[in-house]
């Protein structure tokens, strides 16, 4: 019997795991980020002084951001034209699966039966009872 609730339960703490250790991750580089721009700006006080370094940086800063921004509008815009439906792919796999079954049935009735036995062992083994 599959254990649908439980499997699910691994699939959902899983991913909050993986969520959790991301923006743990994210914080951390945006810190470390935070202290190459202090350092950069510390740089620029020592050379132009506080307030001409100040404009230094909120410059490149500002001209950094609008490029990420540019750039993450271009890779989204991209992205969506590139990728086809979750539905559409299992659509064309299941096609591609229903076809070969089909034209393996036709040609050897013996060989589907053997094949139907076997796939059923492996979904036996891989989503049996595991209490035996």
């Amino acid at each position: 019997m599959i254990d649908l609730a439980g499997r699910t339960t691994s699939v959902v703490l899983r991913a909050a795991a993986a969520i959790g250790i991301g923006l743990a991750v994210l914080a951390i580089i945006l810190a470390g980020i935070g202290f190459f721009a202090a350092g950069a700006f510390i740089h620029l006080a020592h050379l132009l002084g506080p307030a001409k370094g100040a404009a230094v940086m909120g410059g490149a800063l500002f001209v950094l951001a609008i490029l990420v921004g540019l750039a993450g509008a271009w890779s989204l815009k991209n992205f969506k034209k590139r990728r086809p439906s979750m539905l559409s792919e299992f659509n064309a796999t299941f096609g591609l699966g229903a076809r070969l079954l089909a034209l393996l049935v036709r040609r050897d009735p013996k060989k589907a039966i053997l094949l139907a036995a076997v796939t059923g062992a492996i979904v036996e083994y891989l989503l049996g009872d595991d209490k035996k």
